[in-house]
């Protein structure tokens, strides 16, 4: 199976993503990112063809007032193909983030394999949080499932951290910077050196 593997600011990735027969035998890979301003995003993902594997994760920074407002649509028209959506979010001072996410598998889209997971790490309390993942599912012999979490900082991480000389300030920013470095697997230097996560905490 080939591979394509696209690294982008939130605002740069298509509204429609779709997978074609053409594409068949195709891995599509969107990683992007997302910090220092509001914005509102819908992104729909159409797999029309067998055999293929679309991902689309990332990552989003917000503080201050910002409001970040997305929505992501998993739609399996056909089936025998898969899907793996996972974002995730650093929040703090009085940011807002509404996240809908839904996964559509079409009745004629038996052997879909869908997956959606939605994740946050919250540092302040003015902060306010909504996610809402869905599923529809129309056909039989299909995967689908999702997720959401919010935490906070785990004060046992911070003082295991901080007992071992780590300011706490350095503690949240290293605890934060592997949670986000999750969703990028082997591309993660190639992203983070876009974020500043040390002016977040």
């Amino acid at each position: 199976m080939s591979k394509k593997v696209y690294i982008k600011k939130l605002n740069n990735i298509p509204a429609k993503i779709v997978v074609t027969p053409k594409d068949r035998d195709t891995k599509v890979i969107y990683y992007f990112y997302h910090f220092k301003e509001s914005i509102n995003r819908k992104i729909d993902i159409y797999l029309r063809s067998k055999d293929t594997h679309v991902e689309l994760k990332g990552a989003i920074l917000a503080k201050n007032k910002e409001n970040i407002n997305l929505s992501v649509n998993i739609h399996h028209i056909v089936g025998n193909n898969n899907c793996r959506v996972h974002i995730k979010t650093f929040l703090c001072d009085q940011s807002k983030f509404n996240f809908e996410g839904s996964i559509f598998i079409e009745k004629n889209a038996h052997l879909a394999d869908s997956y959606l997971q939605q994740d946050n790490l919250v540092q302040s309390r003015g902060v306010v949080c909504n996610t809402s993942p869905q599923l529809e599912i129309r056909a039989n012999d299909v995967k689908a499932s999702h997720g959401a979490t919010v935490k906070t900082f785990d004060e046992q991480d911070l003082y295991y951290l901080m007992s071992r000389g780590i300011a706490l300030s350095e503690s949240k920013q290293f605890i934060a910077q592997g949670f986000l470095s999750e969703v990028y697997g082997k591309n993660t230097d190639k992203v983070l050196k876009y974020f500043d996560i040390e002016s977040f905490i």
